[in-house]
This record gives C-alpha cells, sequence and structure tokens, in this order.
C-alpha cells in the first residue's frame, strides 16, 4: 500500500486528511511566543487572521524537525506501507531537507523501506493538485517511483500566484524593506508573487490596487492554463467573498474544469497575512 504523506502547509484539513487516508504532518507556529499545533489548536481559522490583521498578535513559524518525519514515515513502514511524501516547496522551507535525512535514517534502520520525496515546487492548496494526481495515479496501479516521477514533471508545471492585502506582513517576514512597504501603502501596492522554476518566491508585477492585481493573475491565467486538466484551486484567507467572486469568474471561462475555493492554512497565512488571494493550476 503507498501512504501519501504531506505536511499542513498544504492546508489539508485533519479531517479530510483522515477521510483520503493521508498522514500529517504538523508545521508548527508560534503566537506570541507559544508553540501551537495548526492541525489541534482551537482557534478558528476566521478568528485566526482577524487577529493578525488588527496587528493584535505576534507570529512566526520553523520547518518541521527530521525526528518529526522519522516518527511518522516509521509508523508507516512498519505497516508494511510505502511511502510518497509531498514536500513544501524546497525553495520556500527547510522541512525538505528535514525529510530527506528523515529518510536516510529511517533507510538505515529499515533497508527494505520504501520512500519517494517529490519536490511540489509550492506550497498551500498547490500541493494538493498533486495529491489530486497521487491519488489517480495510485487507483490506476502505477509503481510508487512511477508516480514519483509523474508527480516531479506536474511540479514543474504547477503555477502559483497570490497577491495580499497588506505589504506590512511581506515586511514582518523579512521579505520587504520598511521604507518598500511604506510606499506601498501610501500608493497601494499590490504585489504578484508567484514560485519560480526553482520553487522560490519571486514578483512577477506590481499593481496599484487589489482588483488590478487579481485582474492580472487572471490574465495569466488564461493565457498559461491547461484547459485539459482537471482543477483550479482558489486559496483566500479571511476573504471568502472576493475569493467566490473570482471563482465565478473562472467557472464561466472555464465550464469543463473543476474551480475550488479553501482557505489557506495558518502556518502559510503568518507569511501572507489577511486579505490574500491565490490560484494555484497547472499550465500547459
Amino acid at each position: 500500500m503507498i501512504r501519501i504523506v504531506l505536511d499542513s502547509c498544504s492546508s489539508m484539513t485533519l479531517a479530510e486528511a483522515e477521510k483520503r487516508n493521508i498522514k500529517i504532518v504538523p508545521m508548527k507556529y508560534e503566537l506570541n511566543g507559544k508553540e501551537l499545533n495548526p492541525l489541534t489548536d482551537e482557534i478558528e481559522i476566521k478568528e485566526f487572521y482577524d487577529m493578525i490583521e488588527n496587528h493584535d498578535v505576534n507570529v512566526k513559524t520553523s520547518c518541521v524537525s527530521p525526528d518529526d518525519y522519522r516518527t511518522i514515515f516509521e509508523d508507516a513502514v512498519k505497516n508494511n506501507e510505502e511511502i510518497l511524501y509531498i514536500a513544501l516547496s524546497k525553495g520556500l522551507s527547510g522541512s525538505y531537507n528535514s525529510a530527506q535525512l528523515a529518510k536516510n535514517i529511517i533507510l538505515d534502520d529499515y533497508p527494505d523501506a520504501t520512500i519517494e520525496i517529490v519536490n511540489s515546487l509550492s506550497g498551500s492548496i498547490g500541493i494538493k493538485l498533486l495529491v489530486d494526481e497521487a491519488e489517480i495515479l495510485i487507483n490506476e496501479g502505477k509503481t510508487i517511483s512511477e508516480i514519483a516521477e509523474i508527480l516531479n514533471s506536474y511540479a514543474k508545471r504547477l503555477v502559483s500566484n497570490f497577491t495580499i492585502g497588506s505589504l506590512y506582513h511581506l515586511y514582518k517576514g523579512g521579505r520587504l524593506k520598511f521604507t518598500a512597504m511604506m510606499a506601498g501603502r501610501l500608493l497601494h501596492f499590490k504585489p504578484v508573487i508567484a514560485t519560480n522554476s526553482e520553487g522560490s518566491l519571486e514578483k512577477s508585477g506590481t499593481f496599484i490596487g487589489k482588483n488590478k492585481a487579481i485582474g492580472a493573475m487572471e490574465e495569466s491565467l488564461d493565457k498559461a492554463i491547461d484547459t485539459t486538466s482537471r482543477s483550479i484551486y482558489i486559496g483566500y484567507t479571511n476573504n471568502i467573498d472576493e475569493a467566490n467572486r473570482f471563482k465565478s469568474k473562472l467557472e464561466a471561462k472555464y465550464p469543463n474544469l473543476n474551480v475550488i475555493t479553501e482557505p489557506i492554512d495558518k502556518t502559510m497565512g503568518c507569511h501572507c497575512g489577511p486579505e490574500a488571494i491565490a490560484v494555484f493550476y497547472f499550465h500547459k
């Protein structure tokens, strides 16, 4: 049996993971100095983003430790399961390297174990596009090595674009200088940020106003999307109405595709902040 493993930056809830027989490794975050597990804390997602929007809290994240991965991997190996770990982009987190270290430790102890690690080159809900494809390939009877190879090729075609409500959280995360943040606030600049071929973040454009930024993401999608693919995912933080308006536009244009809106997980939300909109799809 092949066991899919993700971390919580996939934005998959624990309930969904249990339904789909997927294991989730929590990528914990700190809220005012207290470490929390995003899968089990009692803070509702809207409450979390409201606190961030009002600057009532200090939040930060850290990568998953090798030991956390080792525990999940070892449990699967003991159940005679092959492990397919679809990782948050190596260009966004050190967790990918932690997982590789855990894999090496497991293989030392269990030489016959099978562990494949796929670098998603994406984050958050973008990882779900690869999970959807992985489940189809598993049901088709592909071997785990075949699946990993196919997913690695899909990852290179996975587009991850997002825009944000406030530059403040990019500044807090060290991705923007204070002067640039203040200038952006005054001029209502909204960047569109994408993952590049290495899975790292880069700015693809700057626009005056959120609507123009979302319009630019839609225009890019229109030019690039593989219309034979299955789904488009739209991620949002505390702005579901904005996400649903974007969804309606895309559904009208692409009736053959499943357009899905889902909230962005708290760990990723620490960096993008409230009022963020993201779109994920496969390009041609």
